[in-house]
C-alpha cells in the first residue's frame, strides 16, 4: 500500500474535484513500484542502526508526488503515438531522487 495519500498528491499537483482521483490512485500505486523497481532499495538505515521503510521517508514520497503529477500533467494519446514517444524517461527531479536512493550507503 502506498504511504502517500490520495490528498497529498491532490494538494502537490493542485487538484481539485473527485473526477479523476481513480485514475491518480493507480498513478500512486504505479510510480511507487516504478521508483522502487529503479532504486532497487526497500529500507533507509538510520543513524541509530534502526531501518524506516524508504516508502515512508520524505524524499520517497517526493519522488511519487513528482512523478504523479508529471503523468497527470503530461498525459497524452499513446493510441496515437509512435513507439519511440511512448517510452518515456523518468522526469529529471524523479530521476535525481532515484539516484539518490540507488547510489547511498543510507539505504539498502
Amino acid at each position: 500500500m502506498a504511504a502517500i495519500t490520495l490528498e497529498a498528491v491532490k494538494v502537490y499537483c493542485r487538484i481539485d474535484g473527485t473526477e479523476e482521483d481513480g485514475m491518480l490512485q493507480d498513478c500512486i500505486e504505479s510510480a511507487n513500484m516504478i521508483i522502487l523497481e529503479r532504486c532497487g532499495k526497500t529500507k533507509k538505515i538510520n543513524t541509530d542502526g534502526s531501518t524506516t521503510a524508504i516508502e515512508e521517508t520524505k524524499p520517497f514520497q517526493l519522488a511519487v508526488m513528482q512523478l504523479v503529477c508529471y503523468w497527470y500533467d503530461n498525459r497524452v494519446d499513446r493510441a496515437n503515438m509512435d513507439a519511440t514517444k511512448a517510452q518515456s524517461p523518468l522526469p529529471p527531479s524523479v530521476d535525481m531522487l532515484v539516484d539518490h536512493f540507488k547510489n547511498s550507503d543510507f539505504y539498502s
